[in-house]
């Protein structure tokens, strides 16, 4: 007998069952198809509570029925991709253009819904920074301009203002000045076809 042999046997000897365990006699079943309904079931549930929990506004209609007001319209959400400028005004965009359709789309339901008459001041505003106000207003103000209607966009925005870039002016005289009591010069415009702009004015 070799040393290993001896070895495992003396190791075999050391060790002595005081007790079989008591197993199963039959195999257990595993129940998959309840497990199966049951994971499927609760991810239906926690797929329900998410949605319950979510109280964004994504359809016209819920906005609507929400808030208690009429949607004017709808604006697709602009891929820039790699273009290095984030301007776009609609008259650089074809005729069809998507956004360009929208845009004629709202100032089509807001003149029908102010109806003829006087003058009219459009306020455009939002909760958070870059959801496109100023693009949508410079946007807006020449399609209403375009139709022959007399239009002065002003730019509000005494932080961040903009507006004078979809024009290409510069950054001039303008609001802020005027609300310091300053002397404002004429608002920037060039013809009937272009909204009469007065920038934000110089840094506040």
């Amino acid at each position: 007998m070799s040393e290993l042999e001896s070895s495992i046997h003396a190791s075999e000897e050391q060790w002595k069952i005081e007790e079989s365990g008591a197993g199963f006699p039959a195999p257990i079943n595993a129940h998959r198809g309840r497990m199966i309904f049951t994971g499927v079931a609760a991810a239906l549930a926690f797929i329900y509570l998410l949605h319950r929990l979510d109280d964004r506004l994504d359809l016209a209609e819920d906005i609507e029925r929400e808030l208690e007001e009429p949607v004017l319209g709808q604006i697709p959400q602009l891929v820039l991709g790699q273009r290095e400028d984030s301007r776009i005004l609609i008259s650089e965009l074809p005729a069809e253009d998507t956004f360009a359709e929208s845009i004629r789309g709202v100032r089509s339901t807001v003149l029908m819904t102010l109806g003829a008459g006087g003058r009219r001041v459009l306020v455009v505003t939002s909760a958070v920074p870059g959801d496109g106000k100023t693009t949508f207003t410079s946007n807006f103000a020449t399609t209403l301009a375009v139709t022959g209607a007399r239009v002065l966009l002003i730019d509000a925005d005494l932080r961040r203002g903009s507006a004078h870039l979809f024009f290409n002016l510069h950054r001039e005289s303008g609001l802020s000045d005027a609300l310091e009591g300053r002397a404002v010069g004429p608002a920037h415009g060039t013809g009937m076809a272009w909204p009469g702009r007065h920038p934000c004015g110089g840094k506040v």
